[in-house]
């Protein structure tokens, strides 16, 4: 059984990355869309089309994840 999950931030799940490391671009999109319903692309498209530098950054977040239902 091993102490941690990482060998570099010894956290368990790992917090630094360094898991993905050697993945792709595609993977480590496809793995953040499965977690989060998301990808990170989908969040700028989504921000080019508001004018969120006036906005906080909490209600930000909640009209996007409402959006996204």
């Amino acid at each position: 059984m091993a102490l941690s999950d990482c060998t570099e931030c010894w956290s368990t799940p790992c917090q630094c990355g360094h898991e993905f490391l050697g993945c792709s671009q595609e993977y480590k999109e496809t793995m953040t869309k499965s977690v989060n319903g998301f990808t990170i692309k989908d969040v700028f498209k989504w921000l080019g089309e508001k004018d969120y530098l006036s906005d906080d950054w909490e209600l930000l977040y909640k009209e996007f994840i409402e959006d996204k239902k």
